[in-house]
């Protein structure tokens, strides 16, 4: 599967095999509205470009840290005028 690595895993809450995601979410008192999601590609993956082509990624992904991703995601969100939640 595209992304797996032996990295921390949130839902197991220790190092495994598994694929991580960074979202942004717009929450309220009452719900949540997802908004950006985004697979993490660990730098062993961008950086074996034969691997990442028998996956499907395009040649132009490259790496990114969680947080580059993250502030990314905002970055959008805030040109796009969404409103803040709570």
């Amino acid at each position: 599967s595209v992304g797996v690595a032996r990295q921390y895993c949130g839902q197991t809450g220790k190092t495994d095999n598994c694929r991580v995601a960074v979202s942004l979410s717009l929450a309220t008192d009452s719900n949540s509205l997802p908004l950006a999601y985004q697979l993490y590609l660990p730098a062993e993956w961008t950086d074996d470009p034969k691997r990442c082509a028998e996956a499907g990624v395009p040649a132009s992904v490259g790496f990114l840290t969680k947080n580059q991703i993250a502030a990314a995601q905002i970055r959008a969100a805030v040109a796009a005028k969404v409103p803040r939640g709570v």
